[in-house]
């Protein structure tokens, strides 16, 4: 069974205005990279683009991907998907699942 990695909305806003993903809108985007805008902004980024990054999100077994695994995660690149968390712990309290 796969399965796919969603992130929230805070998290997407996140990425996209003030993290990685705000050279893509700022490349692509016509209008101010602001979270009100940021809808029609993700609409500018090029379908094949969009693509890929949906493609990296999507894993092909659901038993590979649980909390307790996290470190062998892959993106395309074959680099950790979660590198920047230290611990499995750390990778649950920023996923909100944590105890």
């Amino acid at each position: 069974m796969g399965v796919m990695f969603v992130p929230n909305n805070d998290a997407m806003v996140q990425y996209f205005c003030h993290g990685a993903g705000a050279s893509l809108i700022e490349s692509y985007g016509d209008k101010e990279n602001t979270s009100a805008n940021l809808l029609h902004n993700l609409y500018q980024i090029p379908q094949n683009i969009i693509v890929k990054m949906l493609n990296n999100l999507m894993k092909e077994s659901f038993n590979a991907t649980v909390p307790s695994k996290y470190r062998s995660i892959m993106n395309s690149a074959q680099d950790q998907m979660f590198s920047n968390y230290a611990t499995e712990e750390a990778y649950k309290a920023a996923s909100g699942d944590a105890e």
